[in-house]
Order: structure tokens, then C-alpha cells, then sequence
């Protein structure tokens, strides 16, 4: 599907490969425009990681299908903004989805209140409301990071975001949603946030990515979802001198269209549209 070059970092060192290493992990990072999604195929399973706004719906059931990714084992949905979560609307909608896992946001909008209504609909008994870190079941090596916990919500929005990490032996991703500096601060001391590929927060907002966790992730590769010429200046300019300092090579949905990481447990390649 996405035949341009393929990169492949060894974890230490970043050359170029001319094969594709037979993939035990896929992460597809889809380009949604302004907004955030994420198919992660692992174990046979399909997870999806937002969906996008709502006028992202239909392309992410396109990529689905051309995916031939028949349902989804679990969704998971970062937080109750709808540039995150609009287009799970049409996923829903369209295709079978056995499990929906948001974080009980509080929030008031439309949206948010449509959604729900659709999730508690089509699936029912298998919608979960994350208040505490905890593994995937079905999925080995894949836990959802929260900062808030079952006492209640702290701070905005962005904040609550549910974060997933997922492991393919010696490879990590970490997937953050809008988590913002005082999330980060907050996963940090709770919980590993290591990985080798760094879904960068919040679009590259300069409210995300802070030095300090950079340094503790510490990614080698850094993939940024933005919509191209976006009206808040995604990636900020700050985001990309810091995610430069901490040498990881950056690949931009606005720039690069959809991205696939493929893992095998020890090599990482990565795949572009453009």
C-alpha cells in the first residue's frame, strides 16, 4: 500500500534497508489530517488508537479496508476530544467492533454524548472505563497509562488522555494522545514510558513533549499527526529543536501522509506514503 522508502533502525544506529523484515508488529500511523489515529496490528489482533474528527471517519474505514482488516478487536479512545474520536462515529457505525475502552471522560459536547450513546448501542457490555493502568487482554506486552485515577479526573482534558505503550521484545512504541507536560510529569513517576517509537503528544503542541520526557522515553524514531497547514501551527518549532536535541529521526503525517512502522522484536522499518 505505501511503496515509497523504507527505513530501518537497528535501535542503536539508523541505515538503510532494500527488504522488509518479516513484521511481528504493525503500527499504522493513518493520516486523519488535524487530528490522531492509530491501527496497531499485533498477535493477530486489531486495535484502533482514535479515529481521527469526524470528517476523518471515512477515510480511516477506507484504510481499514484496504488493510483488509475485517473488525476490531479493541478500541481505544485517547480522550473525549473530537479530533480524536469524531470519526470512531463511522467505525462504529460500519464495522464490527468488540471492545470500546475510553476514560469516562465528564465531558458535555455533542459529540462526546453521541458517541457514547453509539458505543453503548453497538457494543454494548464491552465498553470499559480505564481508571488505572492496566494490560490489554489478548494483547501480551500492550498496557494502557492513565494519569488520573479512579478518584476522579485531574486538569483538562488533554490530560486525561489514555496512553498506550506496547512491546515487540526489544521494541516499544508509547502512543500519548494530548497528553500535555502535567500528564507527562504524572506517568512518568508512575509508570515505564521507555520506547524506541514516540507517538509525539498533542500534535507537536509546545504544551507537549517537554525535555524532561523526551530524555526519560528517550524515542529514536518521533511520528507526529498533524493536518497540513493546520491553524495552530503543529509542530510547534520548540517540539521539533527539542525532539532534534534528543536525536530522534521525525516523521509528520501533514508531510508524509500515513505511516507504518513495521517490528519484528529487534529491527524497526518505516514506511511512508509519500
Amino acid at each position: 500500500m505505501l511503496p515509497s522508502r523504507i527505513l530501518a533502525l537497528a535501535l542503536t544506529f539508523l541505515s538503510f534497508l532494500a527488504t522488509s523484515a518479516l513484521a511481528e508488529m504493525d503500527l499504522h500511523f493513518i493520516d486523519v489530517g488535524q487530528g490522531g489515529g492509530v491501527l496497531i496490528q499485533k498477535g493477530g489482533k486489531n486495535i484502533l488508537y482514535d479515529c481521527g474528527d469526524t470528517f476523518a471517519g471515512s477515510a480511516v474505514l477506507d484504510y481499514l479496508g484496504t488493510m483488509d482488516v475485517p473488525s476490531i478487536d479493541a478500541m481505544i479512545i485517547s480522550h473525549a476530544h473530537k479530533d480524536h474520536m469524531g470519526g470512531c462515529l463511522d467505525v462504529l457505525n460500519h464495522i464490527t467492533v468488540k471492545q470500546v475502552l475510553h476514560n469516562g471522560s465528564k465531558a458535555k459536547t455533542a459529540i462526546w454524548k453521541k458517541f457514547l450513546k453509539t458505543a453503548n448501542t453497538k457494543v454494548k457490555d464491552h465498553v470499559v472505563v480505564v481508571e488505572k493502568d492496566q494490560k490489554l487482554d489478548g494483547v501480551e506486552g500492550m498496557e494502557l497509562i492513565v494519569a488520573y485515577d479512579a478518584d476522579g479526573w485531574k486538569g483538562k482534558e488533554p490530560d486525561n488522555s489514555i496512553l498506550v505503550r506496547i512491546t515487540d521484545d526489544k521494541v516499544a512504541a508509547l502512543l500519548t494522545g494530548d497528553c500535555e507536560k502535567k500528564c507527562e510529569d504524572e506517568v512518568v513517576k508512575a509508570s515505564q514510558v521507555k520506547a524506541t517509537v514516540l507517538n509525539v503528544g498533542h500534535h507537536g503542541s509546545n504544551k507537549s513533549s517537554s525535555a524532561a520526557f523526551l530524555k526519560t522515553v528517550n524515542p529514536k524514531v518521533a511520528i507526529i499527526s498533524a493536518g497540513a497547514g493546520n491553524q495552530y501551527g503543529h509542530p510547534t518549532s520548540q517540539v521539533l529543536s527539542r525532539l532534534k536535541q534528543a536525536k530522534a529521526a521525525v516523521y509528520r503525517t501533514d508531510h508524509e501522509g500515513s505511516i507504518v512502522i513495521h517490528s519484528d522484536g529487534k529491527l524497526l522499518q518505516v514506511e511512508t506514503d509519500k
